[in-house]
């Protein structure tokens, strides 16, 4: 092609935007079943949570598996805007057509604070359609001292539509995965003063058995806060 046939194709409005986003899609790719955030690298993995609030952290020592085991720690401070509520979201590897497959996204979990949380996951497909995890199949986190293996289905029965879009072609677009506290089904966290610990976040085909989740959280809350029994780690 003629250089000057070339010099009018990257002058046309919008190809430069177009060739961005072809390049950041093939650079990302799409989930992979069994991919898992371990956050041994020493970093975030892509994890943030916005302008003007401190990013989570990555911790040394204290997972899981105990002493070696990093893991990431999620603040909030409850007050004010930017940092006040506890989330993290992902627009890297949690992003794009998840396998047909992919039936939830498993973590462990465990709260440094004080307060009762409601975790929830959530996502929007490239068109801003949201879902965000149903009461019925969120995690009530305590500050018990030990870690929880938690299950979040991808299924229409575990997640919540807050809008439109329909959830099988949502998950065939993501363009952002959330993990957050919310007391009701949201894109967006309650503000709570907070310290979570989250590691292991892993695309799972079907839940592992014994992970907890949907029916033994919302048992904790008709019980009054007791604690859920189901494989801590201390």
């Amino acid at each position: 092609m003629r250089t000057s046939n070339w010099i009018r194709i990257l002058a046309t409005p919008g190809i430069w935007l177009l060739l961005g986003c072809l390049i950041a899609g093939v650079a990302r790719g799409s989930p992979a079943l069994n991919q898992k955030d371990t956050f041994q690298d020493g970093t975030p993995q892509n994890w943030t949570n916005g302008v003007g609030a401190p990013d989570p952290l990555n911790i040394a020592t204290g997972g899981p598996a105990g002493a070696g085991d990093r893991y990431l720690q999620i603040s909030s401070t409850g007050i004010g805007s930017a940092g006040s509520r506890p989330i993290i979201f992902n627009n890297g590897q949690w992003t794009g057509a998840y396998p047909a497959a992919a039936a939830a996204i498993e973590m462990d979990l465990r709260s440094f604070g004080s307060a009762d949380l409601m975790i929830r996951i959530a996502l929007r497909d490239t068109q801003f359609n949201q879902f965000a995890t149903a009461d019925g199949s969120a995690f009530l986190l305590h500050n018990d001292g030990a870690w929880h293996h938690v299950s979040f289905g991808l299924t229409d029965a575990s997640m919540a539509n807050l809008g439109f879009g329909n959830l099988a072609s949502a998950l065939g677009s993501v363009g952002e995965l959330r993990i957050l506290h919310s007391a009701f089904p949201s894109y967006t966290a309650d503000p709570i003063a907070a310290n979570i610990g989250v590691d292991n976040i892993t695309l799972v085909a079907a839940p592992e058995p014994g992970a907890a989740g949907g029916a033994l959280s919302m048992l904790g809350l008709m019980l009054g806060g007791r604690r859920l029994r189901h494989r801590p780690r201390h």
